[in-house]
C-alpha cells in the first residue's frame, strides 16, 4: 500500500503533505475506515528510501543478468542552479536503458 501511495504521489507531482490533507484523510476513511495513512515525513523519508533501495537493487539485478554484457555511458551537465552533475546510464544488450544515478560533482574540481 505504501509503495502505491509513493508512486501516486510522484506520478501526480504532489507534495508529500497531501497525505495529511483533511479531505484526503476523509476520502481514505470513506473507502476503508481501518486504513491508516502514513505521515508526510514517513512517506518522504522511510518509504521513499526503501523504494529507492528496491529500485537500485532491481537495476543491479537487470544489469547483471545480461548474458552479453552492458555498455556504460557517462554524461556531465549543469542543472538550473548551476551544479555540475555527472550521470551514469547502463544500456543492456537488448537495448533496455537503466538509469544508474547522477551525482553533484561541483565540489570535486
Amino acid at each position: 500500500f505504501h509503495r502505491l501511495l509513493l508512486r501516486m504521489t510522484i506520478s501526480n507531482g504532489w507534495a508529500f503533505q497531501w497525505v495529511e490533507n483533511q479531505e484526503t484523510i476523509e476520502f481514505f476513511n470513506f473507502i476503508s475506515p481501518s486504513l491508516q495513512l502514513p505521515s508526510r515525513k514517513t512517506l518522504a523519508d522511510t518509504i521513499l528510501k526503501e523504494s529507492a533501495k528496491n529500485v537500485q537493487e532491481n537495476i543491479e539485478v537487470a544489469a547483471k543478468e545480461d548474458k552479453y554484457g552492458v555498455s556504460i555511458s557517462l554524461d556531465g551537465w549543469k542543472n538550473v542552479i548551476k551544479q555540475h552533475i555527472l550521470g551514469l546510464v547502463i544500456t543492456r544488450s537488448d537495448g533496455q536503458v537503466l538509469i544508474w544515478g547522477a551525482k553533484d560533482i561541483s565540489g570535486d574540481r
